[in-house]
């Protein structure tokens, strides 16, 4: 897939980003910690997850600007282009994303615990109930890349989808 960046008009067709790579290596510069590491490739892949994220993580308010043509969720057709708060989120969930899963995705082994009983007594003993078999899907949290995305007062909610 390219690496296509969204306009403010929404109408860069089969656009996966939100920013630039120059966006993302001069927001990280400005609090000190510039990606000198990151290849571009490195950066491209860091924004689409962190794209993608964005577009998946709220349910937004309002219809996209260009309508269902549009790849991304952003612009919408109530605001002026892809908002500052915005970009600045990708740039954060951008980061966050080579370090940890943006998206936790957990089987009845690793999160549905029903319940859970340790005994020690001279051996130790655990015991672990689970509820099921199904898997689900949690968005892990981001506190500012969040706090940047719900201060735009466009999102309806956001949180945990199951499978």
């Amino acid at each position: 897939m390219a690496f296509l960046v969204q306009s403010d008009l929404g109408d860069v067709e089969n656009a996966t980003a939100y920013i630039t790579e120059a966006e993302l290596r001069d927001y990280w510069a400005d609090r000190g910690a510039p990606l000198l590491a990151w290849s571009s490739s490195d950066c491209e892949a860091a924004i689409i997850q962190a794209t993608q994220y964005i577009d998946l993580r709220f349910l937004y308010v309002g219809t996209k600007m260009a309508g269902t043509t549009q790849a991304t969720e952003f612009p919408r057709a109530y605001s002026e282009g892809i908002p500052v708060n915005l970009k600045k989120a990708c740039c954060e969930y951008a980061y966050w994303s080579q370090i940890l899963p943006l998206q936790t995705v957990a089987s009845a082994s690793e999160g549905n615990i029903k319940s859970e009983r340790k005994r020690i007594e001279g051996a130790m003993e655990k015991e672990i109930v689970y509820n099921g078999t199904k898997s689900f899907s949690q968005f892990n949290q981001y506190p500012v890349a969040d706090g940047l995305l719900r201060s735009l007062g466009v999102s309806l909610s956001g949180g945990c989808f199951r499978a």
